[in-house]
């Protein structure tokens, strides 16, 4: 199961109850997998994807820190722990090393 399987559904759980008290209409697997893309406010995928996104704020923004909330809705809390560990040991490492490079050719 791919992390946006398991990140789907408590997230559609709470925008949908959003919704429902905000007059939105119901947020369905196109909607999440739009804002998981590339251009998307979601950081949800494999460790590479979410660091080329990351990569790309910094590299287009300017940002300097980046802060993620894990999760939306009610993501069992093993999978949680393991977007935190993917984070700190994949993610993190992978966008250091690129923006050092980069940051070295300014």
């Amino acid at each position: 199961m791919t992390a946006a399987d398991k990140f789907f559904p408590s997230t559609q759980q709470v925008m949908n109850k959003l919704g429902k008290e905000r007059g939105w209409g119901t947020y369905d697997r196109s909607a999440f997998d739009a804002a998981r893309s590339f251009e998307g406010a979601l950081y949800v995928g494999d460790s590479e994807t979410v660091a080329q996104k990351i990569i790309h704020l910094r590299k287009n923004v300017g940002i300097t820190r980046f802060m993620l909330h894990v999760p939306v809705g009610s993501m069992p809390h093993a999978d949680v722990m393991t977007a935190i560990e993917l984070l700190g040991k994949e993610v993190a490492p992978i966008v250091r090393e690129e923006i050092t490079k980069w940051e070295a050719n300014l």
